[in-house]
């Protein structure tokens, strides 16, 4: 067995914060990598034996350490545990939460700016909007003096056209009655032409009248010679029907005579082909019955041609058989022979080397298999076994911080969490602050733009100046002025 080498021992700074870091993070204590006296262990080989074990495993640590503590790619010192214990903030969250803080505020400013121009842009529009109302006014009066001058245009161009409608009703009096006259005069002339052709009229439909009474006398008589005549054809008629039906019921008796006749031939047919197929089935019965018989035979010959095969069989079986046991009989006695040559071969006796040597060795003080090298194995389990319990316990101890820095992440990510939600509700309680004193500037400077309506345009001019706007340029120069005369 080649011993493996001690590794160096590691410069470790244990007052470092990485280290102490690093430490935490393998679940290593300031204990395990303290150096142990070897006055601590026993004498002899198996305190040997343990201290190296024990001094390899300590190098070993401070190498874990060391090496973990001086890997920039980890950031060991961001650890979640400073708010979990405090029950405030981290510096991360902090940090985020006045981020947030920061453009809360530029947002709150914009919303200042943007109120701002809303409250000018209401005064400018109602300044505009009484500019639009004088321009209107001003139209609606040039319109109300064109309708006066309209109105007198139309009043005298009905007196003219009442005068001219007053004359034409007079003409239109007495051309109606003029007409009125001449359709009375035609309508008496057309009442005494009706009164002629009525009379006509009269004579025609008695004339009529009395034809129609003549001629259905007359259609009677021919009716009922007509119906006297139809009688006599039809007693013809049930003469020859009577003869008819007497010829239907001979050929109905014919008939049936000869139905009896064809049925009585059918079963004469019928028996006569039912003695030729019971002579066809018996027929029939004594061929498969014959065919069988000579199976029957066939089957009985191929039995004794069996019988005789297997009797041959089994007597060629009894001599092999016996050749089988005369080849191992011999092959047995062989096998013997071997065997005790064999057997003298080995008579000698041969004595392994351990036999040799723990019978040569006195059993005073020691049994015979406590040698150096099995108690060291010994030795060497029961220190590899503590070794094991030491690195569970490290195990455990890394494994608890692993848990402890993760609640205390999960604990810090809720401040976190909590705080934004706070901010959040914050800014939503300064927006609708924002959004109320807005409102209440609006409805004020409505208020006020109202009040100031019917004012002249500088009373505007003096609100914009009051609120710290500029004034806007109201009417016109004087240079458009005189552009607009010429």
């Amino acid at each position: 067995m080649v011993a493996t080498p001690m590794p160096p021992e590691s410069a470790m700074s244990v007052g470092s914060p990485r280290t102490q870091a690093a430490m935490k993070v393998l679940g290593i204590i300031a204990q395990d990598v303290q150096p142990r006296d070897r006055s601590t262990f026993p004498e002899g080989m198996p305190g040997e034996i343990r201290f190296e074990a024990f001094e390899t495993k300590r190098r070993q640590m401070m190498h874990n350490v060391s090496g973990m503590a001086l890997d920039r790619s980890l950031d060991l010192t961001k650890a979640a545990g400073a708010a979990a214990h405090d029950g405030q903030a981290s510096a991360a969250t902090n940090a985020f939460l006045a981020d947030v803080m920061a453009r809360e505020a530029v947002s709150i400013e914009k919303m200042h700016k943007r109120a701002k121009g809303d409250v000018q842009k209401i005064v400018i529009e109602e300044m505009e909007a009484k500019r639009q109302v004088g321009i209107r006014e001003g139209k609606l009066e040039e319109h109300r003096k064109r309708v006066v001058e309209l109105k007198k245009q139309q009043n005298e161009k009905i007196k003219l056209e009442k005068a001219a409608a007053l004359k034409k009703l007079e003409k239109s009096v007495e051309v109606r009655a003029r007409m009125d006259r001449n359709l009375e005069k035609e309508a008496a002339e057309r009442f005494a032409a009706i009164q002629v052709k009525d009379e006509k009229v009269e004579t025609v439909l008695r004339e009529r009248e009395e034809g129609w009474v003549l001629n259905r006398e007359s259609k009677q008589a021919e009716r009922v010679d007509l119906y006297g005549r139809i009688a006599v054809f039809k007693g013809k008629d049930m003469k020859v029907r009577e003869k008819m039906y007497a010829g239907i019921v001979t050929k109905i008796a014919n008939s049936e005579d000869r139905l009896s006749e064809l049925q009585e031939e059918l079963a004469a047919r019928q028996s006569e082909k039912s003695d030729r197929t019971s002579g066809v089935i018996a027929r029939a019965r004594e061929t498969i019955a014959a065919a069988q018989q000579e199976k029957d035979d066939a089957y009985v010959e191929r039995l004794k041609v069996h019988d005789k095969k297997k009797e041959v069989r089994e007597n060629i079986a009894k001599d092999v058989a016996k050749e089988y046991l005369a080849n191992n009989k011999k092959a047995r006695g062989t096998f013997e022979k071997n065997y005790e040559r064999v057997l003298k071969e080995r008579e000698v006796l041969v004595v392994s080397p351990r036999m040799v040597k723990s019978m040569s060795e006195s059993y005073t003080t020691n049994p015979a298999w406590c040698t150096e090298n099995s108690m060291k194995a010994f030795e060497t389990h029961k220190t590899m076994g503590e070794l094991r319990q030491l690195n569970l316990s490290t195990l455990r101890r890394a494994h608890t911080h692993q848990q402890t820095q993760s609640l205390n992440k999960i604990e810090d990510m809720r401040h976190r969490v909590k705080a934004l939600a706070d901010s959040k509700s914050q800014a939503q309680d300064r927006r609708y602050d924002m959004m109320k004193n807005v409102a209440i500037e609006k409805h004020h400077l409505t208020f006020q733009v109202e009040k100031v309506r019917d004012a002249p345009p500088e009373k505007m001019n003096d609100l914009l100046i009051h609120m710290g706007m500029p004034p806007i340029k109201t009417g016109k120069e004087e240079g458009e002025e005189d552009a607009d005369k010429k």
